[in-house]
């Protein structure tokens, strides 16, 4: 028998002298399988002991799902969380990026995350969707959510603040006032139609023709319809006061609005148009150019380009569609009236379009513009000057 010299170069490990016949009493093998489980322990038992540097977190109604990752981007812990216990969880880490998806409740959760000192980075569901790999769940979600917040290239959409929703919602309840009272509107006339009387288009004539018709004692209407139409009729006036009162919560609003006001210079942006630019995206400097933000809005050309050849379509539509038409209505606003103002440079060059590609067209093109123009004015901080296009435009 002959002895083995002990290994030197290792930092704690020995090997005892055996046999050549006899198997090392050491294993590497059962080493790293120790290593292994304890770090799925420590990963189930919710201690992180290893440098987080990105979390992707799934947000929900009452359920959380959060994948950490460490500068190299490997998955080091992953967990899922209760929704009173995501603070608490945050509270305790160390600050780090924090991957969110756009989505209800989003800009809670990041100004929360804000305020215990981590960097929140939202982004939209599309851009999370491409980075998803396998099966669509819970973790693969907040995996991705992850990837896509450590990528340079994809971009954050800003955090908006209490008064930018409590504006948001003032026009959420808008458009669903104006949409109710036009769904009873045009229900009434409906069911006047089938009892032979036609009432012309319009909320105001509804309202004034309706009470003749009640009062008619020979039109041939039964009680039962009476009793059904007068319900209707008051429903119809409570939704129209209701619609009136958001309009007017709306102007008081734009009233304390200075970029409000300052964005309603352009033509074709009015107390809609404006505090909805305030409430959806705050501050225009996040776009680099006004291109950019007319891109956002979906009025720039759909672009399938391949082998350095360009091939433009129809506007992408992308995003906010309710924004997208305030702004193509505006346009037609401006559009309707531009022959009164021949000298106006926005003018003459939106009925030259106009003449060469159809009103359509030029209505669409307008709103682009209109969307570039309120960029400008609202990152200058100067209202719009038709002689400021004249002089560009020369």
């Amino acid at each position: 028998m002959r002895d083995r010299p002990p290994v030197t170069d290792g930092p704690a490990f020995r090997v005892a002298p055996c046999d050549e016949m006899d198997p090392p009493r050491f294993s590497y093998g059962l080493w790293w399988a120790s290593m292994g489980f304890v770090q799925l322990m420590r990963q189930r038992t919710g201690g992180v002991h290893m440098t987080v540097s990105t979390i992707g977190l799934d947000t929900s109604k009452s359920t959380f799902h959060l994948v950490c990752l460490d500068e190299r981007g490997n998955e080091v812990h992953r967990k899922k969380l209760g929704r009173s216990k995501v603070l608490a969880y945050f509270t305790g880490l160390e600050r780090c990026l924090v991957g969110l998806e756009a989505c209800g409740g989003a800009h809670w959760w990041g100004r929360e995350l804000e305020t215990l000192g981590h960097e929140v980075k939202m982004m939209s569901a599309k851009t999370v969707k491409a980075c998803r790999v396998n099966a669509k769940n819970d973790y693969n979600d907040a995996r991705a959510i992850a990837e896509a917040a450590t990528r340079p290239y994809v971009r954050a959409m800003p955090l908006k603040t209490p008064e930018q929703l409590d504006l948001q919602a003032l026009h959420r309840s808008q458009a669903m006032a104006k949409k109710q009272r036009n769904q009873t509107a045009s229900s009434m006339r409906g069911l006047l139609t089938e009892h032979g009387i036609v009432v012309p288009e319009g909320i105001g004539v509804l309202r004034r023709r309706v009470p003749e018709v009640l009062e008619d004692a020979d039109n041939g209407l039964s009680d039962v319809f009476r009793e059904m139409l007068a319900e209707a009729y008051q429903v119809l006036c409570q939704q129209c006061e209701r619609l009136a009162e958001c309009n007017r919560r709306l102007n008081r609003a734009f009233a304390r609005d200075g970029r409000a006001q300052l964005a309603a210079s352009t033509p074709g942006v009015g107390v809609m148009t404006a505090t909805a630019v305030s409430a959806m995206h705050g501050d225009l400097r996040q776009f680099r150019r006004a291109e950019d933000f007319s891109a956002a809005l979906g009025l720039v050309p759909m672009q399938h380009s391949t082998g350095g050849r360009t091939m433009l379509g129809s506007i992408n539509k992308r995003t906010n569609p309710y924004l997208r038409t305030l702004f193509i209505n505006g346009a037609r606003s401006v559009l309707r009236h531009a022959e009164r103002h021949p000298n106006d440079p926005m003018c003459r060059w939106v009925l030259e379009v106009a003449a060469r590609r159809g009103k359509n067209v030029a209505t669409v093109a307008l709103a682009n513009k209109l969307a570039r123009v309120t960029w400008a004015v609202l990152t200058t901080g100067q209202p719009y000057s038709p002689e400021r296009l004249r002089t560009r435009s020369a």
